[in-house]
């Protein structure tokens, strides 16, 4: 067990700003930020001192990609949340890089002077950092895409980090087994294995250099349940696995994670962190589902699952994995680093879309 440190401070202030984030104060209002990182980046003592830089991944998606299940945008905010709610003497700029900086999403982050939108792509990481000038941190989230798609993303990143001085790399990755075999466990489902493959490349350009990594390793998203048809179809490939039971996690609570390893490097840098808040079957969900919403779980008739498995490679690739290994996060030692880690329960009370009766 790694030592541990109590963030339940955090945890408050970070449901605080979830539910009434601080965008409609003056600058001179808004509560200052904590120093990302201990030492200054070597490139930044020229500037002004009591400004430090992070670079943070944000990207648009498209409607496919949502359909996929992708949720990495919610991470994002809630990294964004954690940071510009936790007090501190010093400030800190975040860069938001985005495709469409004038959409609805980019232009409410806007809003906020501590956040500068970038437009550019992560396969450019070198123009990106020509429009940013020094950073300190970056929080890479890749996005599904053609094969070898997301090693692209990050190999462009961690090599124009390790090229401008940036001091701590966090990349939200994913859980292929607990802690021991996700080491080496490459497994069979490609958009897992992708990240696994962005691991080692990150330990191998970073190793013997200054620059430190965090590594997240989440499982699959309490977010793909939803209301409408692609909730509806996450929930019948759920039901297909049987008397297995999946880990789950509230997508923003590994963004609270990733904004923590910004804020304590020192705490995280050179470790992988699991991060799942609970664990159950697809009954044992649909019993909390009907005990908390007072109706049944929504999902569509199995023969649909078995079509969207087939048709969805990727996604289908991963629920046949789910039969015979799947994720095994210790959840109990990731809730002692987050005590706000939400299981089932709290998700679909407190967070999610689902309403009750009907």
């Amino acid at each position: 067990m790694w030592p541990v440190t109590t963030h339940a401070d955090l945890a408050d202030k970070y449901r605080l700003a979830t539910k009434a984030p601080n965008l409609h104060l003056k600058p001179s209002e808004r509560p200052k930020t904590l120093d990302l990182v201990s030492a200054k980046n070597p490139a930044a003592r020229n500037q002004e001192p009591t400004t430090n830089f992070v670079y943070f991944l944000k990207r648009e998606f498209t409607r496919d990609q949502q359909q996929h299940g992708l949720y990495d945008g919610q991470q994002g905010g809630a990294v964004i949340k954690t940071l510009l709610s936790t007090p501190s003497p010093t400030p800190i700029q975040i860069f938001a890089l985005t495709r469409n900086p004038t959409s609805p999403r980019s232009q409410s982050l806007a809003k906020d002077l501590r956040i500068t939108l970038i437009s550019g792509d992560a396969t450019d990481s070198e123009a990106i950092f020509a429009q940013t000038g020094p950073i300190d941190s970056v929080f890479l989230v890749t996005i599904h895409g053609p094969a070898g798609f997301e090693e692209q993303q990050a190999e462009s990143l961690i090599t124009a980090s390790l090229a401008h001085g940036v001091t701590h790399f966090v990349f939200s990755s994913a859980d292929r087994g607990g802690d021991i075999l996700s080491e080496d466990n490459e497994t069979d489902v490609p958009h897992i294995a992708s990240k696994h493959r962005i691991e080692k490349m990150l330990k191998r350009k970073t190793d013997g250099t200054s620059m430190k990594w965090t590594i997240l390793r989440p499982v699959s998203f309490m977010d793909n349940l939803t209301d409408d048809f692609k909730g509806k179809g996450f929930a019948a490939m759920w039901r297909l696995v049987g008397k297995r039971r999946i880990q789950l996690v509230w997508a923003s609570d590994v963004g609270t994670f990733a904004a923590m390893a910004l804020l304590d490097p020192k705490r995280f840098e050179g470790r992988a962190v699991g991060v799942a808040g609970d664990e159950l079957n697809f009954e044992e969900a649909a019993e909390v589902f009907k005990r908390e919403m007072g109706r049944e779980f929504p999902a569509s008739p199995c023969v649909v699952g078995k079509v969207i498995r087939w048709s969805l490679g990727d996604i289908g690739a991963m629920f046949k994995w789910f039969e015979t290994g799947g994720f095994k996060v210790d959840i109990q030692k990731a809730r002692a680093e987050f005590t706000g880690l939400k299981d089932f329960r709290g998700w679909l009370r407190e967070e999610s879309e689902f309403v009750t009766g009907g």
